[in-house]
């Protein structure tokens, strides 16, 4: 996990003399040094060979939760893929898995991986973290197409929002600079509107979910009145909320530094987060024995063309279908 300054009041004229270019891109000098030449310089002394090992070694508990997290979610993706290969949710629930592990184990031995430096490694976490995004989000569009009966211009209008998501990886390269430090170890130094950018790229897919969702939910509450919290939570609509809200939830936290350094931490945490809820919802409704498979339903039975039509959409779009528009979840608009 890299730690987050803002750059305002660092003088540019003092690094810029001698840094490098990329793509048009200012590059740190400090950032482009090799993590193990770092550490291992032997012009240091004993204490300052310390002080730069303390960045990394302390960060190395999240690293571990963290990859113990992805590895739990690929298994469970790749048993849902094994149910059904052609799930959308599946794939990228696995994807998302695949990028966290990858991820993870960078982070915790970059420091012995010769030639790899600072820049590498947090351009690896933008681009990572930047595909894990998109997955989450086609996982919550895919739902949200569903809920809402399959029409055309959700299915546009959230693939133009989803792919503001990849803003957030040219936002991050272009109003920053990388650079390493004692105690510290991997430092982006970030432009102070560098946050709100990063917000508005996330928030407009966020929103337009989460008012699909609201409003499935309301119409839902006014057909099955008390017992709608029950269906919600079986077709997924609960599930998907709780993504979206977690994912709202920290963005907020990071755009405004609501716990100051700490703040920084939710870049980390909101990606393994959302992918469990994901994973543990879609292996719940797969599971005849789980928390969605135990429950009975005290309401009328669904007939039997219905109960056939809901049983082909599960066969033929796996645990990702189970479309709330079949059966006894259908609402009337």
């Amino acid at each position: 996990m890299p730690t987050l300054k803002s750059y305002h009041g660092v003088p540019e004229e003092v690094w810029h003399q001698n840094a490098t270019a990329l793509w048009h891109i200012l590059l740190h000098p400090a950032g482009e040094t090799p993590i193990l030449d770092y550490i291992a310089d032997p012009s240091a002394t004993h204490n300052d060979t310390q002080r730069r090992l303390w960045g990394f070694q302390t960060q190395v508990l999240i690293y571990v939760f963290a990859g113990y997290a992805f590895v739990y979610a690929g298994i469970i993706s790749v048993r849902l893929i094994l149910i059904q290969r052609q799930s959308l949710a599946g794939w990228s629930c696995l994807l998302s898995a695949s990028c966290g592990i990858v991820m993870s184990g960078l982070c915790l031995f970059a420091e012995y991986l010769p030639g790899f430096n600072c820049r590498m490694l947090l351009w690896s976490f933008a681009v990572f973290k930047v595909i894990a995004n998109i997955s989450h989000a086609m996982v919550l569009h895919h739902r949200a197409f569903l809920a809402l009966r399959r029409p055309f211009w959700v299915l546009i209008v959230g693939m133009l929002l989803n792919l503001m998501n990849v803003a957030n990886f040219f936002v991050v390269i272009f109003l920053s600079f990388i650079t390493i430090e004692p105690l510290n170890g991997c430092v982006i130094y970030y432009a102070e509107i560098l946050p709100y950018l990063c917000f508005m790229c996330n928030t407009p897919f966020n929103a337009f979910c989460f008012a699909i969702f609201i409003y499935v939910a309301y119409k839902q509450y006014h057909r099955f009145g008390h017992n709608n919290w029950k269906y919600l939570t079986r077709d997924g609509i609960r599930t998907m909320l709780m993504a979206l809200s977690c994912d709202i939830t920290c963005d907020i936290i990071i755009c405004v530094q609501a716990l100051g350094t700490y703040s920084q931490l939710f870049f980390i945490v909101n990606w393994p987060t959302v992918l469990l809820i994901l994973t543990n919802h879609f292996r719940n409704m797969t599971n005849p024995t789980g928390a969605y498979g135990s429950g009975t339903s005290k309401s009328k039975p669904p007939s039997l063309s219905s109960t056939a039509q809901a049983t082909q959409s599960t066969t033929t779009e796996g645990f990702s279908m189970l479309p709330i528009t079949t059966g006894h979840t259908r609402f009337r608009r």
